[in-house]
């Protein structure tokens, strides 16, 4: 599993200091999520949170499909693109970052 970092910082006990990074998910395996992680990951806390979101698909039709889905349900307010392989993806989300 690769390591992960929050994208909140502490500061000083004086509210929170926001550092917008970049998301990649990947979701070629998922299951659907329980109702407190889509909260967790989506609405004002994704935009938030987050430069920019890359969800790693299938590469196959019904992996686009499903992606497309996701999107659609979603509606995340952040650059957000498909995408089928991995360094790709690293690649674009490199360029989103605040």
């Amino acid at each position: 599993m690769p390591e992960t970092r929050t994208a909140r910082i502490s500061l000083n006990g004086e509210g929170l200091l926001i550092v917008r990074r970049p998301l990649l998910i990947d979701i070629r395996t998922a299951q659907p999520l329980d109702a407190d992680a889509r909260h967790h990951y989506s609405g004002q806390t994704l935009v938030d949170w987050f430069s920019a979101l890359a969800l790693l698909i299938d590469a196959s039709p019904f992996g686009r499909m499903m992606g497309n889905a996701c999107l659609r349900i979603a509606r995340p307010g952040i650059p957000t693109r498909l995408f089928a392989d991995e360094s790709q993806a690293v690649k674009w989300l490199n360029g989103h970052r605040a």
